[in-house]
């Protein structure tokens, strides 16, 4: 178990290396059928019901269908209400510094270089504490969906999960 996530994880960082020192300026594969992508010039966009503060660009696969790789952009001092997902993920840290409480557990702090896998059902949350935008390499295993929950662990829209995020910080935004 231990050689399995140790594999996962050197892989992913090779994979996120490959990434940060590619000079391409878009996603390209290459003759070899590998793929290089500059992630200051990946393609990020929104996404319905999730905080504006986050953006994705797909690299490979379809998230809304299976397995997927993205790179996952939120603007310094972003917050994501507390959410799950059906799949796992695995996330590489690449840029900034990102707080982040999984099951409701004591805060942790994450630093660029941290790994974290979250499996499916897994209650948690994220806040860019940095000033400059937090940079995530997330690789899921199979199709993407949110799933908001209140403090009580109920599902709820993402509309109304925003919401109180909000008021729990006295923004308006």
């Amino acid at each position: 178990m231990r050689t399995t996530t140790i594999f996962k994880a050197a892989t992913v960082l090779s994979a996120t290396a490959m990434l940060m020192l590619s000079p391409l300026s878009q996603a390209q594969k290459t003759d070899s059928g590998v793929l290089l992508l500059d992630p200051s010039k990946a393609d990020f966009k929104s996404s319905p019901g999730v905080p504006a503060c986050v953006t994705f660009a797909n690299m490979h696969g379809d998230m809304s269908k299976g397995a997927a790789t993205l790179m996952v952009k939120m603007t310094g001092g972003c917050k994501v209400p507390a959410h799950w997902h059906s799949t796992s993920e695995e996330l590489v840290l690449l840029q900034g510094k990102i707080t982040q409480i999984v099951d409701g557990h004591e805060a942790k702090l994450s630093k660029a270089g941290a790994y974290t896998q979250i499996t499916g059902h897994h209650v948690h949350k994220y806040h860019c504490t940095s000033k400059q935008d937090c940079l995530l390499f997330d690789v899921a295993d199979a199709a993407f969906d949110v799933h908001f929950v209140d403090d009580s662990g109920t599902e709820i829209t993402a509309e109304k999960a925003i919401e109180a995020m909000k008021k729990a910080d006295g923004t308006k935004k």
